[in-house]
């Protein structure tokens, strides 16, 4: 048993010797790792701590954007001609709408005006007067004359994308006896805008 220890105390005071010749080696532990990768890993760790400190950043980007308040004729009359022209005749042509899309209902501005101011002969210079009656938003057969200079008025937008839709009426009024025979005609025209 003694060898044995003999051997064990021996290698411990090699070691020990070993140790005493080399002073920096034990100061200095920490080379010998750098020859491995633990070394390595060691700067890997200071890394790691950059990492863990920073923080990331955000971005807001507003996109803005416009629709135009817009009003259009959306239905114009089937028919352009009251037939033979009779006084005191009333001619339903169809239909006259339009639609808008402001967001609440208001007041919106129309104008009318006539070429002629009355049912003219083509051709000629003979006329007969009629009135128009544009049976939209409650109104009902009420008959105007149009003039030849643009008249305004005003109607409700009604809600958005809601077509305002009226009977569109033509009644003879003037005196057709005696009138020089052909084609009569007049061109009546509206504007409408929110």
């Amino acid at each position: 048993m003694k060898p044995v220890e003999t051997r064990l105390l021996c290698a411990t005071a090699l070691c020990l010797a070993a140790l005493a010749l080399s002073p920096l080696a034990l100061a200095s532990g920490g080379e010998g790792g750098e020859g491995g990768e633990g070394g390595e890993g060691g700067e890997s760790g200071e890394d790691g701590g950059g990492v863990f400190g920073s923080f990331g950043d955000s971005a807001h980007i507003e996109i803005n954007g416009t629709i135009p308040a817009t009003c259009e004729f959306t239905t114009t009359p089937t028919l352009d001609s009251v037939g033979q022209m009779v006084t005191g005749n009333i001619t339903d042509l169809g239909n006259l709408g339009f639609t808008c899309n402001l967001a609440t209902s208001g007041a919106i501005s129309l104008t009318v005006k006539s070429d002629n101011g009355a049912l003219k002969r083509v051709g000629g210079t003979d006329t007969v007067a009629y009135q128009i009656a544009w049976n939209v938003q409650g109104s009902t057969n009420v008959f105007a004359t149009i003039p030849t200079s643009p008249a305004p008025f005003n109607l409700l937008s009604g809600a958005t994308g809601v077509e305002q839709l009226g009977v569109y009426r033509v009644k003879i009024i003037g005196p057709t006896v005696g009138k020089t025979a052909g084609a009569y005609k007049d061109i009546v025209t509206y504007t409408i805008s929110p």
